[in-house]
């Protein structure tokens, strides 16, 4: 089918390019493109004997291809090119490759410029306070980011989702018009990550209503180049109980397509449900993590940033086992593996590199322990002092990469732990900073990595960013 480009949209960033199209029949399509202009040469075809020129087609020896993201034939069409040159011209044209007389069917050939990248994130220190009331920080979670130029902080509290900006030492509350907040009851949790092409925040948070009132897993996502709050979905509704609504988790697979947990009713008690957003909708809610007459919640998830693996991990109030769960092609696991005990509290983080889940979490010791792996895993215990609180694991996108754990020691100062590629761990190291409730930490940038806290005081929260010991 001869297809005509109807609607053509660019979106430069400094590193990355995302190109929307719309033809006006389905096709499946690609993108050539590289960094120079190709070649253009004449098409001929012979007519009765006639050289007759037909037109002109676009020509690199070796170009670089994409595909459209959506599968199948479709009439809207979405590229995303991630990892270019800032500053750089991309020249490319989108193309059937199975067009008349063996021919691709090219479209309009088209340049963009990426705009220059912006300064790399520094350290901050000393760390910046700021009273936020009534904020939730929950151990695991992701609420800081560097975008745009400048670092970000999601910091839920129990009435709305706020996100606060760096300007001049000073974390300023943006578009709080649009805020999402609960429809009815409180905010419990939320929890968010980076798109890694587009500049949005993906956030979920949960919804705990009132009674009779529906409890709700919401969704909505942040612009960082508007600063600005989109409307919120609801990815997963359910009736209300006193035991649901209290903990979520977000991930972004490497399309950046949202994928949620949290806990839902069943035979009375509280299991993890998972559900994503692959399509115009939410998917239905499928199970996760279960144990029947166990309340099993603070789930905390992360897919596999190559393979888009599905990785969740959750804690129960009895026995007090962290159980653990996979969905890799879109199947479950036939069992659930069972971590051995721990705290039962929600102080556990999950995180990988490539294909090889990690957990991080505090043990009935009171020690920083860790988990690698699928199964057979490897655990290791006590890697700090006792008395240890609120373990946060950052680990480097590669396998076997660097893995940094963040935690508050024994004598409530901020501390990790750095293990190098292949390696042992090495000693604890102590900053010296306190942590006087909820550590959550963030691997945001190469080299960088960044902590909220609460600090002394009626929920002063505490802002910090430091080079990572890889450095």
């Amino acid at each position: 089918m001869w297809w005509v480009l109807t609607d053509q949209e660019t979106v430069p960033f400094a590193t990355a390019l995302q190109v929307n199209a719309t033809t006006n029949v389905a096709d499946h399509l690609f993108m050539a493109w590289e960094y120079y202009k190709p070649a253009r040469h004449p098409i001929y075809k012979t007519v009765r004997g006639l050289l007759v020129l037909c037109g002109y087609k676009w020509v690199w020896d070796t170009p670089q291809i994409a595909e459209q993201e959506l599968d199948g034939d479709t009439i809207d069409h979405t590229f995303n090119l991630p990892d270019l040159k800032p500053a750089s011209t991309i020249w490319f044209y989108l193309f059937a490759p199975d067009g008349p007389y063996g021919l691709e069917i090219q479209g309009p050939l088209t340049s963009v410029t990426l705009p220059a990248a912006g300064p790399p994130p520094q350290p901050i220190s000393p760390p910046i306070t700021w009273n936020i009331p009534d904020r939730i920080l929950r151990c695991g979670n992701r609420y800081t980011f560097w975008t745009n130029n400048t670092w970000y902080a999601m910091i839920p509290t129990t009435t709305a989702v706020t996100m606060w900006r760096l300007f001049d030492s000073t974390f300023v509350r943006m578009d709080q018009t649009h805020e999402p907040g609960p429809i009815t009851g409180t905010i419990t949790d939320a929890d968010a990550r980076l798109d890694s092409v587009l500049p949005l925040i993906h956030v979920a948070f949960y919804n705990k209503s009132t009674s009779p009132n529906d409890h709700l897993c919401r969704y909505v996502i942040y612009n960082v180049a508007t600063d600005t709050w989109g409307a919120p979905e609801t990815a997963h509704s359910e009736p209300y109980h006193p035991w649901s609504a209290q903990h979520t988790s977000i991930a972004l697979d490497r399309n950046n397509v949202p994928h949620v947990v949290f806990p839902k009713i069943d035979l009375g008690f509280p299991i993890i449900y998972y559900a994503n957003r692959r399509g115009a909708t939410w998917s239905a809610a499928e199970m996760a993590i279960w144990s029947h007459y166990r309340v099993i919640t603070c789930p905390s998830v992360w897919i596999d940033p190559f393979y888009d693996a599905f990785t969740v991990a959750a804690v129960t109030n009895l026995y007090l086992r962290w159980l653990n769960r996979r969905l890799a092609g879109g199947n479950f696991y036939a069992t659930m593996q069972s971590l051995d005990s721990a705290v039962n509290l929600p102080h556990h983080s999950l995180m990988a590199g490539v294909d090889v889940p990690h957990i991080a979490q505090i043990a009935q010791d009171w020690t920083v322990e860790h988990w690698e792996g699928i199964p057979p895993r490897t655990h290791q215990d006590s890697l700090s002092l006792p008395e240890s609180h609120f373990a946060n694991m950052i680990s480097t996108p590669k396998d076997p990469g660097e893995i940094c754990i963040i935690f508050a020691d024994a004598d409530d100062q901020l501390a990790y732990l750095y293990r190098p590629p292949a390696d042992d761990w090495q000693p604890e190291v102590q900053l010296p900073y306190p942590v006087t409730n909820d550590l959550t930490a963030n691997y945001n940038h190469p080299n960088i990595i960044s902590c909220l806290w609460q600090e002394a005081g009626f929920q002063d929260t505490t802002f910090y960013a430091f080079y990572a010991p890889w450095v």
